[in-house]
């Protein structure tokens, strides 16, 4: 597995004047998941978004029906801040996307704890 590219986590949709930025991650093999590579790469991203970069708030958009990745954007300190109908086209139909956001100040507080 050393050297193996497992997948990609980066932020997009940089906006520096409202110090926001959008998370999107990725993992190439479905069979690395439930082995925690996501939320170390999230979490790493996180300390390094909001302690080196100084974003205010990181946000991301996850279809609704992707329970696992939800429960995994919770326990990374995500929060759900709103629902869009019908707004992507997947796998031959309109699915609802939720949009998920977490700010500095309640990624500190979580650290504290």
């Amino acid at each position: 597995m050393e050297g193996q590219i497992l997948g990609t986590v980066g932020l997009h949709a940089l906006n520096r004047f409202a110090g926001t930025a959008a998370l999107d991650i990725t993992l190439y093999d479905r069979e690395r998941l439930g082995k925690g590579y996501g939320p170390e790469a999230i979490r790493l991203l996180l300390d390094w978004a909001f302690r080196m970069q100084n974003w205010r708030r990181i946000w991301l958009e996850v279809m609704s029906s992707d329970e696992r990745a939800i429960r995994a954007y919770r326990a990374s300190g995500f929060v759900e801040k709103g629902r869009l109908q019908a707004h992507d086209f997947y796998d031959g139909g309109y699915v609802d996307v939720t949009v998920m956001g977490l700010l500095r100040e309640e990624w500190q507080r979580q650290r504290e704890i």
